[in-house]
């Protein structure tokens, strides 16, 4: 990004066109008339209220005018004239900045579009303005300012037709230019009018005036100290010399260079981009033919940027000469340890074979090297130690092996110092090379600190540092004096004593700082005991410890001239850190990411990156420690170092923060006191360039430490809150924060706010008083910008009530100082109240109006801009925009106000208003600040902003050559998507979905574009399949403007040879597929060039994604409307997969084999449409299987070959073949790689892919293997397999089981870094490093594991005899996972069990660990497949855990399993045999397993465990619900009460089983009580199953519950209230009547039944309530029931009791029931006669009566209904409505 104002930024904003205010998100509104601006109004108005109308009035004009049509513009130019000059020569309030420019634009437009007549006219009267004006008051001055940049602006839409006029408006600038001396901003206003003159009317302007326009742009060039006067003037210089013909001659091109030169040796960024500018277009039309291509070299640059990414990943051998910028010296050892160190990430490409040997040749050179002479020796020592810090990164599982060799070699290297009189005898050469040993054994032990964290235990971390303490007094020990002019005294010419020095105190403090954190408890202590406090101290604040020898410094403070640290440029800086970056601070260790910070620049823009290499005087470079390249990863972002004199400052400051924190107060103190006597130094004042750097160094000190001490690290916090640190910290910061450099200030910020957040809230009140009190007694510009900072940065840190308590006070005080004239406190307080406000949330509520009014009026006055008279205010406003910073406030207000936004109307036009405004500033950071208020807008706001114009103005953004607005942009059309991709694209211009591929192609790596397009396809694939595979395909067709770069040239031309077309099959398909059309287009002459590969490979990703979004559409659904899609363009993914398939670039082949597997799992088994008979693929078989030959060839990898195999299985398996001798190559390649892996062959490899390392070879053969696990699966449909698997089954099934013998070794063994003891050095390689390969190994066999059991488990399924026949044996033949033959030390059919564990205890494992943790073997879709194999082997126990979090597919299993478990149980098969022994185990298994069943009922039933718990399962309908568990578990369970009431004799509930059922049936009605409170939606549904399973527990065996239970009790009056409900009598009605009516019922049975009948009776007699579920219907025959059930003795009293109650019901609910009564009187006659004529002789004549009646009545309807029934046909109604509603 370029920086504010940039020559970059002015001609990008140039170029493009300004958006019409139609872009402004405000509504549209057409206005009824046109605007005219009412003078009285405006007058009539408060002075502070006239602006801001004016702003309104003007900002409706420019909406107005920009919305012309060409005709409407001639039309209405007379009135617009009158309109625009009325305000231009306005007194009050004359036009300010933003007035003007929009005055501007509006003659442009109207002039531009209109038919001119009215050109001429217009151009005298602002020329008149510009001449005679008068320069006596401001208004004067801003009249002027206003009428040129109109002129500016009318000439550059119009300049065409008044060429001849030109000399009187140059004229007229001209002598304003001379006559404006003292205003800086009316001087840049008129170079930038008169370089748009010139760029309008270029060749036809007179010679002489465009060489007085020269002579004074130059002058200004030199002679100006306005950093915008000289941007325009170096731009007006550059439009001569790019529109006219007068400079090209080599003295004005010398005299150009020459002002040039002068101009660009400046501070500020812009004046060094605009003169660089100027320079570079002469030189570009001077010495080139070709001047007009000079706007090509942009382009160039842009496609340059992401030059690292062609080298990603190309077949090997390709390209290789493309990796030119690997930073090394000449002979440089650091790249080889470089490649050892990238071993752990390409393990497949790794050779244990090589670690070992560079291990050993390590060893040995440091052995031998006491045996060369001492230069000779040095490089040895240093080669071994680079290639030992090398290995280090191969982890705990390699160092672990060595560690103890290693301990004593860094000993050896590292020895306890010699005495000081051992010194004087040795030459400086001696010495130089003992410091040199010890920095390159320290950089090893570095490396080791860096990757094997866990081998440092207590013992270890204090050998480390023991070595460490020596080194450090080894150094002091070193002479005194450091340097020799004697070459044959230095080890290597161009190093000194003092520069060896300076590296090995480096490496000791990385060493240190490592250690400190990484220590475990115990560890560490010994570190803080020692002075290392003290010694980093010195290090960075000791005024006499630095190398103060610069030349330039000792001139710089000699002349008196030093002015900042920052500018010194001798790469050392008076002993400056190298941490501090402008406002930008390399981050600690462990330290958090922070949001970024509005102030920081782009940083992958060229121009920012070379600006930010001149903010400090430390330039970073690789070749200061090479060892970076193997010990920190050098990813994009990745620090470079310093040089070593500034990296033990660097180190000493990060050591102190770490250790600050944890010593003692006293220590602290005590430190403390000591920074503040170096402070305090007198030599400092001889020395201003040492304070400063001894000031940045302090201030960094103490912002880290505190960064620790409130935990925005990882490292232990400690404490910093002992009042004497407390108030000495507190002193230091203070100073820090009104210190004149801006940079150190902000470091102070930053320091006091984290203070207040760890002191707590006495201290902040204290703290927040004195920055008050600062900022009114303190005049100064620098303390009051300081304070008023701090006071902000204390609100965003402290937050919460503590914030708030301030909020009025610090809000108050910022507003006052946001209208101070000063740029430097104006900015810093408007930076400040943005932080506020962001801190305060909703709390800043009450300040928004006030707020929003003030940065309105800010916006508006003539001091808060960059066009200023002050050339040195106008310099500060350069540098720090505060344009920029309104723009980020009015962001912070939006945020404030949020969603109130809707409401808010006043509020809402104006911020409407001034982001119209804001998006016409040319300024970067504006920009980007605006685009955040806009996309804020349209997530508060949507309605009041037009979208149509939002989205265009992101598309605009899009485009930008500046990243930061790019990605802006793409943030916010990312929101903007997520809502509704199908608007974005509906509003969009033409070309969005195109602009976003090529936007990627620039920067592949985007990952905001990357999720954009992913969060696309996700919504819309499943509705747009087709659109999407057409997207997906034209990525790939996609071409680009090439790049022209000859170096490349030959790369292209190697890298097409790369991939070998086996045969012509092949390569006609490539030819039809166009897979060597890119290649051929890129060799030739075109000048277009297909995507990046990364690009390619992403599309072809994101067709996979199709493949399995439409997957789970299916699985969830059943079927998808997706999937006909995708089947009618199956050829053309078929042809994209072919064509990636054989590309040059290996993951684009890998993704290509990909999509073919996905086509084949989902379309393999399709029939053709049109052909019924045949497979939808077998048309496309010879594509799939020509794709699949180069995966075999020699240039193939394992990665490709794994899985071209695993595409291979899937081919044979779908049956688009079926005929084995068809099969052809696929088949021939799967069965010479199971040959090759079969038997013992080191080389082994499949096809022509050979050489293989270890690692890959398992790879190939765990997919081999899988693949014919494949095939046995699937050959349980697929018939004809079991030709195919005949021939090698003898030979799979021994290896698939050593496989997973392997497997469970490799995953269960314990890790070898974590055993006690050095492993035995003794064996092969492979058993030496076994751990090593681990992790790399287990990798290969997760992916496999599971096919492999499955197919075991399918082969017991088929012949478990054949399995034990096939390993009988076998097991010699198989390979160990190395290649190694193991002996048949396990029988599988004299030890079964061994073969059981095998299997069993993988699965087991893997299904007892959560799927997604970091151990887990198996992922979420795998648990189904896993129980599904067990089931087929064994019907093993499962995990609760598997009931408790699963879906419904895996319950359903587990319960077939454990039903199955509970009908196979030895008890239950004990039927009519004598028990014997102890039951209770029987019981438990039992038990447990019904538990399961339970457990899946009580997840899968709503709310049936705990309140408000979500219903764990996939599907949302109740009903599919029901259909598929209720139906299976509730007969389980009901077996289950059953086999266990059976199973113990009668007696109390005491037992362990009655108090399980007890316990059962409490948790039951807890749930049934819960769900009663009807607060979910499920909550009915649950309450039905609760009575339904509490019945089963009563009525499902030998019932002991008795009513006398206050529980029981419970839950039968719960069940009689359900009969008055209408959601639950019906359901409550049948359970009534399962408890009724017991065939065998138990004394418990008989109390339940005494209990409900009385109340029953009362329920059925009182007709009184609604009855629409006619429960008393069902209670009555309930009841009618219950007397066939009872006992004969007792049968005419339980009628005695029945009969009344029917009869009273009938009576009371009249005719309707009296067939149903009739009935049931019937079925109590036929019951028991006598009995029933013994009740009704016990009734009185009224009674009798009343009930003849009834049954009279009764039987008329039954012959009614049997005459009905007779009339019609013959018809049968089975009504089954148990528990139905």
């Amino acid at each position: 990004m370029s920086s504010p104002n940039s020559p970059r930024a002015s001609q990008g904003a140039a170029s493009t066109p300004t958006p019409a205010p139609a872009s402004t998100p405000t509504p549209t509104r057409a206005p009824s008339t046109n605007p005219e601006l009412q003078l009285a109004t405006l007058q009539s108005l408060p002075a502070e209220q006239q602006d801001l109308y004016l702003l309104k009035f003007v900002a409706t004009l420019t909406k107005h005018v920009l919305a012309l049509a060409a005709d409407d513009c001639t039309a209405q130019q007379f009135y617009l004239k009158k309109e625009v000059f009325q305000i231009i020569n306005l007194q009050t309030p004359s036009p300010g900045r933003v007035i003007r420019n929009n005055l501007g634009k509006v003659l442009a437009h109207v002039l531009g579009n209109g038919d001119r007549k009215l050109l001429f006219e217009t151009v005298n009267e602002l020329s008149a303005i510009v001449s005679n004006g008068k320069s006596k008051t401001d208004s004067d001055v801003r009249t002027r300012h206003a009428a040129v940049v109109c002129l500016g602006d009318v000439y550059a839409a119009a300049g065409d037709s008044a060429i001849h006029m030109h000399i009187l408006a140059c004229g007229s600038l001209i002598k304003l230019v001379k006559s404006s001396q003292s205003h800086a901003g009316l001087r840049a206003a008129t170079f930038t009018a008169l370089g748009k003159i010139v760029g309008m009317i270029q060749g036809s302007i007179e010679e002489s005036t465009a060489r007085d326009i020269w002579k004074q742009a130059r002058n200004a060039a030199t002679g100006d100290k306005g950093s915008l006067t000289i941007v325009s003037a170096c731009r007006c210089l550059k439009s001569l010399v790019r529109n006219t013909p007068f400079f090209d001659n080599s003295s004005d091109f010398d005299s150009l260079r020459s002002t040039i030169f002068k101009t660009i040796d400046s501070s500020s960024s812009q004046v060094r981009h605009a003169a660089a500018d100027c320079l570079a277009e002469a030189m570009v039309k001077n010495h080139s033919e070709q001047g007009s291509s000079a706007s090509g070299i942009p382009k160039i640059k842009k496609l340059k940027r992401t030059g690292t990414f062609k080298r990603a990943s190309v077949v090997p051998g390709a390209g290789l000469d493309e990796d030119d910028d690997i930073p090394s010296r000449p002979g440089s050892p650091a790249p080889g340890g470089a490649a050892l160190s990238a071993s752990p990430a390409r393990p497949l490409y790794g050779s244990l074979d090589i670690n070992n040997r560079v291990y050993s040749m390590a060893t040995n050179l440091l052995k031998s090297s006491g045996q060369s002479e001492l230069r000779v020796s040095s490089t040895q020592v240093q080669v071994a130690w680079i290639l030992l810090g090398g290995l280090m990164s191969l982890g705990p599982n390699f160092v672990k092996i060595h560690l103890s060799q290693l301990l004593v070699l860094w000993k050896n290297a590292l020895p306890k110092p010699l005495a000081k009189d051992n010194f004087t005898h040795r030459s400086i050469l001696e010495v130089s090379f003992l410091t040199h040993v010890k920095e390159c054994a320290l950089g090893c032990i570095l490396s080791f600190l860096q990757f094997n964290s866990r081998l440092l235990t207590v013992d270890v971390s204090k050998r480390i540092a023991t070595m460490l303490q020596g080194t450090m007094a080894f150094l002091k020990l070193l002479p005194s004096k450091k340097t020799t002019d004697d070459i044959s005294q230095r080890l290597t010419p161009a190093l000194q004593l003092q520069d060896l020095d300076m590296m090995a105190q480096r490496r000791v403090l990385q060493c240190y700082v490592k250690l400190v954190n990484q220590s475990p408890p115990g560890g560490s202590e010994a570190l803080l005991q020692s002075n290392l406090l003290t010694f980093a101290v010195s290090l960075f604040a000791d005024p006499e410890n630095y190398g103060g020898n610069s030349l330039s410094a000792s001139i710089a403070n000699a002349a008196g001239t030093f002015e900042t640290v920052w500018e010194v440029g001798d790469n050392s800086g008076f002993g400056v850190n190298g941490l501090v970056r402008g406002f930008k601070s390399k981050k600690l260790p462990g330290e958090r990411d922070e949001p970024p910070d509005g102030l920081l620049a782009d940083e992958t823009d060229p121009d920012n990156i070379i600006d930010n290499i001149l903010l400090s005087p430390i330039c970073q470079s690789l070749e200061y420690d090479a060892a970076a390249l193997y010990i920190g990863g050098l990813g994009a972002s990745s620090e470079l170092p310093d040089p070593p004199a500034t990296e033990v400052v660097n180190m000493a400051i990060r050591l102190f923060a770490f250790v600050f924190p944890l010593t003692p107060a006293k220590v602290q103190e005590s430190v403390l006191e000591q920074i503040a006597t170096y402070t305090s130094a007198g030599s400092l004042q001889r020395d201003p360039g040492r304070k400063a750097a001894m000031t940045v160094n302090i201030a960094s000190a103490l912002l880290s430490t505190l960064k620790v001490a409130v935990k925005e690290t990882q490292s232990p916090s400690g404490d910093v809150t002992n009042a004497a640190v407390e108030k000495l910290l507190q002193e230091m910061i203070r100073e820090f924060i009104v210190n004149p450099d801006q940079y150190i200030r902000n470091l102070g910020y930053g320091a006091i706010a984290r203070l207040c957040n760890a002191s707590g809230n006495g201290f902040t009140n204290h703290e927040v008083k004195y920055l008050v009190d600062m900022i009114v007694g303190n005049r100064e510009p620098s303390a009051r910008a300081g304070c008023s900072m701090a006071l902000g940065c204390i609100q965003a840190k402290v937050g919460g009530m503590g914030a708030g308590y301030h909020l009025k006070t610090i809000t108050g005080i910022l507003m006052s100082l946001c209208n101070d004239p000063h740029p430097t406190v104006h900015f810093w307080a408007l930076e400040a109240l943005g932080l506020a406000a962001d801190a305060a949330g909703l709390g800043f509520g009450p300040f928004v109006s006030g707020t929003l009014g003030m940065l309105a009026q800010l916006y508006l006055s003539e001091s808060h801009h960059t066009e200023v008279a002050s050339p040195i205010s106008m310099s500060l406003e350069m540098e720090l925009s505060t344009v920029t910073a309104i723009t980020r406030c009015v962001d912070s207000v939006i945020n404030v106000v949020g969603p109130d936004l809707q409401d808010s109307t006043k509020s809402r036009e104006l911020i409407l208003t001034l982001i119209g405004q804001f998006q016409n500033e040319g300024d970067i950071l504006t920009q980007r600040a605006c685009l955040s208020c806009l996309e804020h807008l349209s997530l508060y706001a949507p309605g009041y902003m037009v979208f149509a114009d939002y989205v265009k103005l992101l598309q605009k953004y899009l485009n930008s050559e500046f990243p930061d607005l790019r990605d802006v942009a793409v943030d916010g059309l990312y929101n903007l998507m997520k809502r509704d991709s199908y608007d974005v694209l509906a509003a969009a211009d033409p070309g969005l979905e195109d602009q976003l591929w090529l936007v990627l192609d620039m920067v592949p790596d985007h990952d905001g574009i990357r999720t954009l397009i992913r969060n696309w396809l996700r919504q819309t694939s499943l509705k747009d399949t087709g659109a999407w595979l057409a997207r997906c395909q034209n990525v790939l067709k996609m071409t680009r403007p090439k790049a022209i770069e000859p170096s490349l040239q030959k790369t292209a031309n190697k890298t097409t040879a790369a991939i070998d077309l086996q045969d012509e099959e092949v390569a006609g398909f490539a030819a039809a597929a166009g897979a060597s059309k890119d290649e051929k287009e890129a060799n030739g002459g075109s000048e277009m060039e297909p995507l990046r590969w990364q690009v390619r490979t992403f599309s072809m990703s994101c067709l996979s994604d199709i493949f399995v979004l439409i997957g789970k559409d299916i699985a969830i659904n059943g079927e998808s409307s997706a999937q006909p899609a995708l089947q009618s363009r199956v050829a053309d993914v078929v042809r994209m997969a072919f064509s990636a398939s054989t590309s040059s670039v290996l993951e684009l082949r890998i993704w290509g084999l990909k999509i073919i597997g996905a086509v084949l799992k989902m379309f393999g088994k399709t029939p053709d449409p049109d052909f019924e008979e045949a497979m939808l693929l077998e048309q496309y078989q010879a594509q799939i299987s020509s794709a699949l030959t180069p995966a075999f060839a020699a240039d193939s990898s394992p990665e490709l070959a794994a899985e071209a195999v695993n595409v291979c299985a899937a081919f044979i398996s779908t049956g688009i073949v079926t005929d084995v001798d068809r099969m052809g190559r696929i088949l021939k390649t799967l069965v010479t790689g199971l040959e090759n892996f079969s038997t013992d062959v080191e080389n082994a490899g499949i096809g022509d892919l050979k050489g293989l390392s270890s690692n890959a070879q398992v790879m190939v053969k765990m997919s081999v293997f899988s693949a014919w696990a494949d095939l046995q699966v699937a050959s349980l449909e697929q018939k004809y397999l079991l030709e195919v698997l005949k021939p090698h089954i003898n030979t799979l099934t021994p290896l698939w089981l050593a496989s997973l013998r392997e497997f469970a070794r490799l995953r269960f063994e314990p890790d070898i870094s974590m055993t006690l003891g050095p492993p035995s050095m003794s064996g092969s390689l492979e058993s030496i490093y076994s751990a090593l390969n681990r992790e790399t190994l287990l990798r290969f066999y997760q992916d496999s594991w599971l096919k492999l059991v499955d197919a075991i488990a399918s082969l017991i399924e088929q012949d478990s005899e054949f399995v034990f026949d096939a390993l009988d044996g076998k097991e010699t033949d198989g390979p160990a996972p190395n290649g190694q033959s193991k002996g048949a030390d396990i029988n599988y059919r004299d030890e079964p069990v061994a073969f059981f564990f095998v299997l069993f205890g993988i699965a087991f494992e893997a299904l007892a660990t959560r799927p997604g943790q970091t151990d887990s073997l198996a992922t979420q879709e795998q648990t189904l497949e896993i129980l599904q194999a067990l089931k087929k082997i064994l019907h093993p126990s499962v995990s609760d855990r598997l009931v408790l979090t699963e879906g419904l597919d895996v319950q359903g299993v587990i319960v077939e399993i454990a039903r199955a478990l509970c009908v196979a149980h030895p008890s239950a098969r004990k039927q009519g045999q004598p028990e014997e022994g102890d039951l209770t185990e029987d019981i438990e298994q039992l038990f447990e397993l019904t538990r399961i069943i339970v457990l899946v009922l009580s997840g899968l039933l709503p709310n049936l465990t705990e309140a408000n718990q979500p219903v764990r399962h996939q599907l949302t309908e109740e009903s599919v619900l029901l259909e598929i568990i209720v139906p299976q578990a509730l007969p389980m369970f009901k077996r289950f009460v059953t086999s266990i009431a059976n199973s113990h004799s009668a007696g109390d509930n005491k037992s362990p089983t009655g108090m399980q059922v007890q316990g059962c049936l409490r948790r039951f009605l807890s749930i049934y009580l819960n769900a009663q409170k009807r607060e979910a939606p499920q909550s009915l549904q649950c309450v039905k199953n609760c009575l339904l399973t509490i019945t089963i527990l009563f009525t499902g065996g030998n019932n002991r519950l008795a009513a006398t239970d206050r529980v029981v009790a419970k839950f039968l009056d719960e069940v009689l209230d359900c009969l008055t409900d209408r959601m639950t009598a019906k359901i409550a009605a049948n359970c009534i009547r399962s408890l009724m009516l017991q065939n065998s019922p138990t004394v418990a049975d008989q109390s339940i039944a005494r209990y409900l009948l009385p109340r029953l009776v009362a329920f059925v007699s009182n007709t009184d309530p609604e009855d629409p579920e006619s429960a008393r219907r069902l209670v009555a025959h309930t009841l009618t029931q219950y007397v066939s059930l009872i006992n004969k003795d007792h049968a005419q009293i339980a009628m005695s009791i029945v009969a009344p109650t029917l009869l009273s019901r009938a009576a009371s609910e009249g005719p309707e029931v009296y067939k149903e009564t009739s009935m049931r009187l019937l079925e109590l006659a036929s019951i028991d006669q006598p009995a029933f004529r013994g009740v009704v002789g016990a009734m009185d004549e009224g009674q009798k009566a009343f009930m003849e009646e009834v049954l009279r009545s009764g039987r008329q309807d039954n012959d009614m209904d049997r005459d009905s029934s007779n009339a019609g046909q013959p018809s049968i109604t089975l009504k089954m409505n148990f528990g139905g509603n």
